[in-house]
């Protein structure tokens, strides 16, 4: 059975998390020697391409229409090739099941997120409308879902798909992140990091601003930001917190800002997406490196009892730095009795490493293939 993963990324080194993560599936099915061909559908060269991965450079788009359509089309043709296609979800439009309609591979599609929640979250009304209308024609077409949540599957089902899913959550590739660890709390400074490629409402970043300028306490507060975020994204007038907009950095100089981090911070805002469960790439990073964090979602990788991680509620409240520095301190305390990072790490070996989540895909996709030649 020939297999392709698809993925339409139109600027990969702007949106490098997403990119990434296509990266360590990549490497994941390779070393595990899994049949499957990754292709990317993109308006510029990546700075980096993964030896193996197949970029395909999109025409400059004219307009909007014009813009989905040639992606349809790029995509399309590629796919014909192969008996499993695995798509990344795209824009839905009536173009799309006109062109995916008719076609002789099972095409699965991965969705991420509650779509249309997302969309209207990011004040986008006129492609609101657009995609709702053509939801059910589009959902349609796909022969199975990947979803990385079990909320997204049933957000899909509620919106008309009747086959069949499967959940596989996001993973990483722990073996080629760099097991940093974090440097325990010392009572005076409280040092926080924030990692993401490109700002979305979803992380939260007000919520830590509120909370930054209602802190009164005694202790000081620095904040690393890393990735293409601006500095109007994470504001405060506190004289106790100093904010540090790193820019994106990889590599040692990443390393370097993540190891001296007491506490790191994943997505706290969810909820404006209409979501309560997750599957932060950040939060797979961080328990990579063996750095807690606090959270504010179910994540279907990390039991809500978890020992290291701080999970806040999701919602638009301000982020409590009382809290925070009371979490900091119980860190610094079991560091001295235990591996914290070990256990982390240990952890996102056993339950977020892509090796078995890419055999799931591949086993999902056979299962289609058969459906649907039955």
């Amino acid at each position: 059975m020939n297999t392709a993963y698809i993925n339409v990324i139109e600027r990969p080194d702007r949106l490098s998390g997403v990119f990434q993560r296509i990266a360590n599936q990549l490497s994941a099915s390779r070393q595990l020697g899994l049949p499957i061909d990754f292709h990317l559908f993109c308006y510029e060269n990546p700075s980096r391409v993964p030896e193996g991965l197949f970029v395909h450079l999109l025409p400059p788009p004219r307009n909007r229409a014009f813009k989905v359509w040639a992606q349809y089309l790029a995509v399309k043709k590629v796919a014909d090739g192969y008996d499993a296609v695995i798509l990344r979800e795209l824009p839905r439009t009536p173009l799309y099941a006109s062109i995916f309609e008719k076609r002789n591979f099972a095409l699965i599609t991965e969705h991420h997120t509650r779509l249309l929640s997302e969309i209207l979250a990011s004040g986008r009304g006129l492609s609101f409308l657009v995609q709702r209308v053509s939801t059910g024609m589009c959902l349609a077409q796909s022969d199975g879902m990947i979803c990385v949540t079990g909320e997204i599957c049933q957000d899909q089902k509620a919106h008309g798909y009747k086959g069949p899913t499967r959940v596989i959550s996001n993973g990483i590739a722990v073996g080629k992140v760099s097991r940093t660890g974090f440097t325990p709390f010392d009572g005076s400074v409280l040092d926080l990091v924030f990692v993401a490629s490109a700002p979305q409402p979803w992380h939260g970043l007000e919520r830590l601003a509120r909370g930054l300028d209602r802190y009164h306490g005694e202790t000081a507060v620095k904040v690393d930001v890393v990735g293409d975020i601006p500095e109007s994204a994470l504001q405060t007038d506190n004289p106790r917190v100093l904010v540090r907009f790193n820019g994106p950095l990889t590599g040692q100089d990443l390393d370097l800002v993540m190891a001296r981090a007491n506490i790191a911070i994943s997505s706290l805002a969810p909820y404006r997406k209409r979501m309560r469960e997750a599957c932060s790439l950040k939060t797979r990073d961080y328990m990579a490196r063996g750095i807690p964090f606090i959270y504010a979602y179910d994540d279907p990788d990390v039991p809500a009892d978890f020992p290291y991680a701080l999970k806040l509620g999701n919602d638009p409240s301000p982020v409590s730095l009382d809290a925070m520095i009371l979490f900091a301190r119980e860190m610094a305390l079991k560091a001295k009795e235990e591996d914290i990072s070990r256990a982390m790490r240990s952890h996102a070996e056993e339950h977020m490493d892509f090796g078995p989540k890419m055999e799931a895909y591949l086993a999902f996709a056979r299962e289609t293939v058969d459906a649907r030649q039955e």
